[in-house]
């Protein structure tokens, strides 16, 4: 993809690739990276739509992997927070030869599953509903 934008920070020798929260820009991993730029050397990337990437309309999980394979060393510890560590869990059963760990922070499937838990939540209502019709 044209116009892809991240940021390559770091002394190290191993590769951590980070990918930050809905609404957040890498610039919220500073406070790490400065304390441990000689351990690795980071890939902090803005997803489609914030920071660097602003630019870039809203892409669905499979096309941002697909472009994070694209440039994104291998053999590299993936670090993702909320909707990037979905984006990390999908790159990782799709990829599952680049990736040396995962790290997530905060991930949690309801960005992706909110319709299904709510529907979820609405059959246990009726079930409620038509349990208490049978006892009072």
């Amino acid at each position: 993809m044209k116009n892809f934008y991240w940021k390559t920070v770091g002394n190290g020798n191993i590769n951590l690739i980070i990918l930050n929260g809905w609404g957040f820009d890498l610039k919220i991993w500073f406070f790490i990276i400065n304390k441990l730029n000689n351990i690795f050397k980071f890939h902090l990337i803005d997803l489609p739509g914030i920071g660097m990437n602003k630019h870039l309309l809203p892409l669905k999980i499979d096309e941002i992997t697909e472009i994070l394979y694209y440039y994104m060393p291998k053999n590299s510890i993936w670090l993702g927070w909320s909707i990037g560590g979905l984006i990390t869990n999908r790159f990782a059963s799709l990829y599952p030869k680049n990736i040396l760990g995962i790290i997530n922070v905060a991930s949690s499937p309801c960005f992706i599953k909110k319709k299904m838990a709510w529907n979820r939540r609405k059959k246990n209502i009726l079930f409620l509903q038509q349990f208490k019709k049978k006892l009072f």
